[in-house]
């Protein structure tokens, strides 16, 4: 994650944690591509290049791209919507599991 976005989300995640007083610390983790450009523009593709892949694959949609991972870590809540506690980009390669133990010390949770 980039230096400037540390102190913003822990910033955030601080307030909401304590405005809403959360009832649990059962997190819950969430991951996504963000595809910035696919097939063979993938390979000229200038957009992050310190943390994107130009080999992303998502089998469900049998699809090459180049992109990075939006992860996301929650806290549930009964009755109501997650709360966000952490949020990450990296490289599409890295897998899930990898991702979340490096963000999971940085989160509220």
């Amino acid at each position: 994650m980039h230096d400037l976005f540390v102190p913003l989300v822990d910033s955030l995640s601080t307030e909401l944690t304590d405005v809403l007083k959360l009832e649990s610390l059962i997190g819950l983790t969430d991951s996504m591509p963000i595809i910035m450009a696919q097939r063979g523009r993938r390979f000229h593709a200038k957009v992050a290049p310190e943390i994107a892949t130009k080999n992303g694959y998502c089998s469900t949609k049998k699809l090459h791209y180049y992109d990075v991972k939006l992860h996301a870590i929650a806290s549930q809540q009964s009755g109501a919507l997650p709360v966000l506690a952490s949020l990450c980009l990296t490289d599409a390669g890295m897998h899930d599991r990898k991702s979340f133990e490096q963000i999971i010390p940085f989160s509220a949770i």
